[in-house]
């Protein structure tokens, strides 16, 4: 995305489409990465982010977005065949969700009411056990994501690479009051 006209075009289309699956290319899962990626990138971009009124805007597209994803008129991709999140390949890609997920495959889109009830799915009793739920050495995932990094001794204005674009611990809470209580931690 190089030009605004392009971005507000491909911003819009967020709202109508929910999500296909596909193995070729994560970003166009998760669509809004792949559009705000290299403005965001760009020194002018970052700059642009930081405004409080652009982000107003965007948060109102991602409210939009999320209330699309919410509905009913987001489900048509929770479907078997190409791009269907139900399809063979990827049930394939998402490991043990047959056997880890409640779902009900004599129903439409195998019960699920909408993009976002699919992504939230519920475990199976018993699925995914914590072997020791109350240990604070252990880190435990809310998503289906691994650590991909651990840093020591954080400074307000470290570094941090989160797909593909750089942030500062005061970035990432966005210079609140209480990034100080962050700094020196782990």
């Amino acid at each position: 995305v190089r030009d605004y006209m392009t971005m507000l075009r491909l911003l819009n289309s967020l709202l109508r489409d929910a999500p296909v699956f596909t193995t070729k290319h994560a970003s166009l899962a998760f669509p809004i990465n792949a559009i705000l990626q290299w403005p965001m990138g760009t020194p002018a971009g970052k700059a642009l982010f930081y405004l409080p009124g652009v982000n107003e805007h965007i948060r109102n597209i991602l409210n939009e977005r999320g209330r699309f994803l919410s509905s009913p008129a987001s489900a048509h991709v929770l479907r078997d065949g190409p791009g269907g999140w139900l399809s063979a390949d990827a049930i394939h890609a998402m490991g043990g969700f047959v056997n880890e997920f409640i779902h009900d495959q004599s129903k439409p889109h195998w019960g699920f009411t909408s993009w976002d009830d699919f992504f939230t799915r519920r475990f199976k009793a018993g699925a995914r056990p914590l072997p020791t739920p109350y240990d604070a050495n252990i880190i435990t995932n809310p998503c289906e994501a691994g650590v991909y990094n651990i840093a020591h001794n954080v400074l307000k204005n470290d570094l941090f690479w989160i797909k593909e674009s750089a942030y500062s611990l005061a970035d990432m809470l966005a210079n609140h009051e209480f990034v100080p209580q962050f700094v020196g931690g782990t």
